[in-house]
């Protein structure tokens, strides 16, 4: 039996993207990318001349705003301490072996702007599973749900824009952009804006009509001739990557055809603390490219 394996990087937010397999005609199911930092601040003026005689050479001024949300609210070098929300030198080289400096439960050196080799310290947690230190927030970072990074609540709520927005390019902000229980995501439009978060491989719940979705949000069903095709049955005319086997609990699988002999069937989604319960198909297959790959598996014979 072959198992999904955790995921080796902090990954970013997805969208409601395809959960198609390898080598078969579903389109892969895309992820959004994290916010990403702006430019870097100017730094500070020289000190002037002393008044009566030969004055000391000023030093390099501080950070303009010492509070900030990102990296680009500090000066070069510096970074956005995640617990105090200031500006400070860089705490971790991310280019080293994890931690590569940083020091916690479980830490965890991110770069918060792109190519800078500046590093700030984050603590990983396990969504749904593990709390974050004070009143910092498990954002998940992985299909899976296996890894999540601790970061600050923000105030956006469920259907409203992410409040503060995450920035642009990729980047890992200290701010999840939504209140407490919310997730900040990018919508059908590119949207940055929160959805109600939800344990889909746990007790997934969602408000109304909602159900939950690969990724752990709620949103509407999707809609489609596929959400009534029950785990294991056949996904007549489905190309592939078609969520199925819709319950109350969200979505449950995708149609692809994963080479197991059973053709384009509705597979139950797995991963390492949701194994395949079904008889007839036991296995937890590694078969989806990224950003699922060695995360999330699809069941199978």
């Amino acid at each position: 039996m072959t198992s999904t394996g955790g995921s080796g990087a902090v990954g970013g937010s997805g969208a409601q993207g395809g959960a198609g397999a390898q080598g078969g005609a579903g389109a892969q199911g895309g992820a959004g990318a994290q916010g990403g930092a702006g430019a870097q601040g100017g730094a500070g003026a020289q000190g002037g001349a002393g008044q009566g005689g030969a004055g000391a050479t000023g030093g390099a001024g501080g950070s303009g705003n010492p509070t900030c949300q990102t990296a680009s609210d500090c000066l070069n070098a510096e970074v956005c301490d995640v617990a105090t929300q200031t500006c400070v030198p860089s705490q971790c080289n991310p280019a080293l072996t994890q931690p590569a400096g940083c020091v916690g439960t479980d830490p965890f050196c991110l770069e918060q702007a792109q190519m800078s080799g500046y590093g700030a310290c984050y603590e990983l947690c396990e969504p749904f599973t593990t709390a974050c230190p004070g009143n910092l927030e498990c954002r998940n970072a992985t299909y899976g749900q296996t890894v999540g990074v601790c970061l600050n609540p923000g105030t956006g709520t469920a259907g409203q824009p992410c409040s503060p927005l995450p920035s642009s390019g990729g980047d890992w902000d200290t701010n999840t952009g939504c209140a407490a229980g919310n997730i900040c995501l990018e919508d059908s439009m590119m949207n940055p804006v929160c959805y109600q978060t939800c344990d889909f491989f746990g007790a997934a719940s969602c408000p109304g009509t909602n159900v939950c979705w690969l990724y752990g949000y709620c949103d509407a069903p999707a809609g489609t001739a596929w959400d009534a095709v029950p785990i294991g049955a056949a996904c007549n005319g489905a190309m592939g990557g078609e969520y199925c086997g819709l319950t109350n609990d969200g979505y449950r699988g995708a149609c692809n055809d994963i080479s197991d002999g059973t053709g384009m069937t509705c597979h139950q989604f797995c991963n390492g603390a949701d194994p395949c319960t079904a008889t007839a198909h036991p296995n937890c297959y590694d078969v989806f490219g990224p950003p699922l790959m060695g995360d999330v598996g699809a069941c199978g014979a």
